[in-house]
């Protein structure tokens, strides 16, 4: 695991814990900040890596995960625990948000830094 990977995981965990404080909404507590969090950060790159590469044996897999990670756990969670929740709301803003993540932790970018650096030299 990367350092610069692990960083970026715990600033967004960190931005998602501020936001279940400053919001104070029924369904967006600590405990499923860390659990989308953490699945965003473990099933993303992969989603991400199986469409570039076009890999379709293995799409439905990663679109079974990336709905549990955006909406299933979300969904598991808060009926465990009684929450009032709110799926509709959920789900448009955590799709993008995941993908989006998903992208930027595939990408190996000291080392596509490192090579636009090259070029530029």
């Amino acid at each position: 695991m990367k350092p610069w990977k692990l960083l970026t995981l715990l600033f967004g965990l960190c931005v998602l814990i501020f936001g279940s404080y400053y919001e104070r909404l029924p369904d967006w507590d600590i405990g499923i900040s860390l659990i989308m969090g953490l699945l965003t950060f473990f099933t993303a790159p992969l989603c991400i890596e199986w469409i570039i590469k076009r890999d379709y044996k293995k799409l439905p897999l990663g679109l079974f995960l990336a709905w549990f990670s955006i909406d299933g756990s979300y969904w598991l969670y808060n009926a465990a625990l009684n929450h009032e929740y709110f799926r509709a709301a959920n789900w448009p803003a955590s799709t993008p948000l995941y993908f989006m993540m998903g992208l930027f932790w595939y990408v190996d970018w000291p080392l596509v830094i490192q090579q636009a650096r090259r070029k530029a030299a």
